[in-house]
């Protein structure tokens, strides 16, 4: 009877350690959903970060370029008013002198 005993609480022990492995996976496995999670949101944030700052790089480069086309409107609308008021010149150039910084 001590042997049965015995083998009864080594295969109780036996399985009482097989569900012991077995939470531990289960728990193994949550922790590695959360660390996921925690990259996949690490990595949104920064490539929101990245697409806001190449979004802001192409507002600059627009503006850069508005303003360069208005310049380009104005020098052209100078030139126009020149060469239709050809007496006005001495004006034109005192205007194109305060117009340019």
């Amino acid at each position: 009877k001590a042997a049965v005993r015995h083998l009864e609480g080594v295969c109780l022990l036996w399985e009482s350690l097989s569900q012991l492995l077995a939470v531990a996976s289960t728990l193994c496995v949550a922790v590695g959903h959360v660390l996921q999670g925690a990259l996949f949101l690490g990595v949104s944030t920064a490539r929101w970060a990245q697409q806001m700052l190449l979004f802001k790089e192409d507002v600059d480069e627009w503006v850069k370029e508005q303003k360069q086309q208005r310049e380009l409107l104005q020098k052209q609308r100078r030139q126009v008013e020149e060469y239709l008021y050809p007496d006005d010149q001495l004006k034109g150039k005192k205007r194109q002198k305060l117009t340019i910084p």
